[in-house]
């Protein structure tokens, strides 16, 4: 098995997914069964191509307002969805690891 880059931790927040592209358009309302620096899994309705460019918008512990990052979707088991985080800037990556961080207290 496969080793990941990033542990998992258990965060359960609220996020939007928006789908993206051309003919591509919705909302998603979900929410977050796992999070890492480099995605997330997510429990949210909607079906979502291999492949597909997504933004996310999670709603993290400590912040005031959403951060928002691209996302790829890359897997589906059951009602979780499984997607890969694109290119987040510095301050989101850092959001995401102090949420990450302080739930592993």
């Amino acid at each position: 098995m496969a080793q990941r880059r990033f542990p998992r931790y258990r965060v359960d927040v609220p996020m939007v997914v928006r789908k993206m592209g051309a003919g591509m358009t919705g909302d998603a309302r979900g929410q977050s069964v796992n999070l890492s620096e480099g995605g997330v899994a997510v429990m949210v309705s909607g079906g979502f191509l291999p492949g597909q460019v997504v933004l996310m918008e999670l709603v993290l512990p400590q912040s005031h307002q959403p951060v928002r990052v691209n996302a790829r979707f890359c897997h589906r088991c059951d009602s979780v969805s499984g997607f890969e985080f694109l290119a987040a800037e510095p301050h989101v990556l850092e959001s995401i690891r102090q949420a990450c961080t302080g739930s592993a207290a």
